[in-house]
């Protein structure tokens, strides 16, 4: 079917003497419908190599692991044999490349959740670590050196730090003896150093390291047996940034600087807490959510200074925005917000001056909920709901940009670019004519001399 997407170009002149006037505008396209039939519930949209990567059910093969190459839907492969899904609805799986293979969990309806990788064509369970149906459920997959991270129970230990040297997989700490779990979590490597959240069931939840020998307490920030719970680990500027709860201030942002910890902003002054959530790097700052108690939970930057609100979205409560990624070139910041207005949760972007919601996928005030965003080959890539068909994989794409024109005394052509996913144009005029052409220009003819026209070129997107 087709649908139309109304991508504006204006073009004013007055034959012979007016220039043109190019008014860009940006939407979104649905570009993976998995599942024609209903929602494919698409999610942990990963990109690596250039090559999306999600969980999607159909009804043929139930929930499976996809990729998309920017022409090409595929099955990577059937795990779970038949209707039966191999990942749950709102798995929390990590999909991390090591060597040239790709590992994840998965579950094959024999094992549980178990260590599996996939080359996008030969898909093979690495280990059972969990023997048995019980599943083992790695996660948080970190490559260090020449080496696999992850956290693991093999059924008798917890949850603790394993590794995988390409053959084998290992323990390699017990963190929490016995029976009771580590749950090293979040990992991140800095500086040739994995650091991790970590209980040792002494002193809470806190802040671990491992150096490929020794794994180590490396503060113990919320003192005693309390917990600090850092997490959003990111890397700027030779400094590990997280959030952390130090008991005294609530949640708010901390730096590690490979010696000390360091409370970097209390946002939100007290106890209480500015919760600091979803830290991300763009350019040579970190962007994050966070409430100073005044604004709600908006977008708040750090330049390694200085903590900044950046925009208030929603002035009358919270806007809850998630920092999703930029454009290669790191001029757009991509956003998940609500400005408490007409529309829900949408795809934002923010270029340093602009503030904006791009579009309205999810139409009125439901929420797309954008996430998982990629740039790749300049397009940007996310998964996103549209109310209808539940989350599938989205793209952004921009207006058609007049790349020429040629004008003669009654004639009129107009070119531009070719826009990706566009399967066709339409072209409307003042004259009330509308044609649809497959082709990158339009000719007009028959024009009178001296008189004002305006042209405008839409693109159509074939489902």
């Amino acid at each position: 079917m087709f649908r139309k997407k109304f991508l504006y170009v204006f073009v004013i002149f007055t034959l012979l003497f007016i220039p043109f006037n190019n008014v860009l505008a940006t939407t979104a396209y649905g570009i993976v419908d998995v599942n024609t039939s209903g929602s494919s519930s698409l999610y942990n949209m990963t990109a690596i190599d250039g090559v999306l990567y999600f969980e999607a059910r159909n009804s043929a093969y139930g929930k499976e692991l996809w990729k998309y190459d920017g022409t090409t839907t595929t099955l990577v492969a059937d795990i779970n044999v038949g209707v039966g899904d191999a990942f749950t609805d709102w798995s929390a799986n990590t999909y991390t490349k090591y060597g040239d293979s790709i590992y994840f969990h998965a579950d094959d309806g024999l094992l549980g959740y178990e260590f599996w990788k996939t080359d996008g064509t030969t898909t093979t369970l690495v280990a059972d670590i969990n023997t048995g149906v019980g599943g083992s459920l790695p996660l948080f997959m970190t490559v260090l050196d020449d080496k696999l991270y992850f956290y693991a129970n093999d059924g008798s230990l917890g949850y603790e730090l394993w590794s995988y040297n390409g053959t084998t997989t290992t323990l390699v700490a017990d963190i929490n003896t016995g029976v009771g779990s580590g749950s090293p979590s979040y990992l991140i490597n800095f500086n040739d150093v994995l650091y991790f959240q970590a209980n040792d069931g002494i002193n809470g939840v806190e802040l671990w390291s491992y150096n490929g020998t020794t794994t180590t307490l490396v503060a113990d920030i919320n003192a005693d047996a309390g917990s600090s719970s850092p997490s959003n680990f990111v890397i700027l500027n030779d400094t590990l940034y997280f959030s952390a709860n130090d008991g005294i201030n609530g949640v708010e942002l901390w730096s590690y600087n490979g010696i000390t910890t360091t409370l970097v902003d209390d946002i939100y002054e007290g106890s209480t807490g500015s919760g600091i959530y979803n830290i991300k790097v763009i350019s040579n700052a970190i962007y994050f959510q966070a409430n100073d108690g005044v604004h709600g939970r908006e977008l708040w930057s750090y330049d390694g200074i200085t903590s900044t609100l950046v925009a208030d979205i929603n002035p009358s409560g919270d806007s809850w925005v998630s920092v999703l990624g930029s454009d290669s070139a790191e001029n757009v910041i991509y956003l998940q917000a609500s400005d408490g207005g007409s529309f829900g949760t949408e795809l934002w972007s923010y270029d340093g001056d602009l503030l904006k919601m791009i579009v309205d996928i999810n139409v009125g005030p439901g929420s797309s909920y954008p996430d998982r965003l990629y740039s790749i080959e300049d397009t940007i890539y996310f998964q996103a709901s549209d109310g209808t068909v539940g989350s599938e994989v989205w793209a952004l794409v921009s207006s058609p940009i007049l790349t020429g024109w040629t004008i003669s005394t009654t004639t009129l052509r107009l070119d531009w670019n070719d826009v990706k996913y566009a399967s066709e144009y339409t072209v409307s005029t003042t004259l009330g004519t509308l044609t649809t052409t497959n082709d990158n220009y339009y000719i007009d003819s028959g024009l009178t001399p001296n008189t004002q026209y305006s042209w405008q070129i839409n693109t159509v997107d074939l489902d």
